[in-house]
């Protein structure tokens, strides 16, 4: 079994997943918004294709970084979320 905090990010990322999951399911606006997303990013891995290598491993990578900040990003917030509602059940003394 894995340290603490890559139990953790497990944790978070299941979590964060199963959220997303279920905002399609309930969501038309998000649903068509990651849709039409989907669609750009088969456009933009086309209009990569058009680029010289240069051009394209620097897009490439801006891509990757910006999705790991992304994510990092997504993570911490879940988490904030959890110790601000841990905050708040205090505060209200239901814990």
């Amino acid at each position: 079994m894995g340290d603490f905090k890559e139990n953790i990010d497990l944790f978070l990322a299941e979590s964060m997943n199963n959220c997303f999951i279920k905002l399609k399911e309930i969501d038309e606006n998000y649903r068509e918004i990651n849709n039409a997303r989907i669609e750009a990013s088969k456009k933009f891995e086309g209009f990569l294709d058009t680029l010289s290598s240069k051009d394209r491993q620097f897009l490439e990578s801006y891509k990757s970084e910006s999705y790991l900040a992304d994510g990092i990003e997504r993570e911490w917030l879940y988490l904030q979320g959890y110790k601000d509602c841990i905050k708040l059940l205090k505060m209200i003394e239901a814990i």
